[in-house]
């Protein structure tokens, strides 16, 4: 059995928020578009309406709601 430990011991959070205007299908990354079994992310097929904020990404990060997915 895998130790179990608290989660915001193993990664933080992101508190940088883009807008949406500033993202674009290559740069989007949501739940839709990562592919199963940890194979990556697929392009974007559509970006959020304008004026909404989402959390920054960052190359290599583990993102908090992932790590539950994976």
């Amino acid at each position: 059995m895998k130790e179990k430990i608290k989660l915001s011991s193993a990664v933080s959070y992101s508190k940088k928020r883009l807008n949406t205007e500033s993202l674009n299908i290559e740069t989007f990354i949501t739940t839709d578009n990562l592919l199963t079994n940890k194979l990556g992310v697929k392009t974007a097929t559509a970006l959020p309406p304008n004026g909404e904020f989402f959390p920054a990404y960052y190359p290599n990060y583990v993102y908090p709601f992932l790590i539950i997915l994976l």
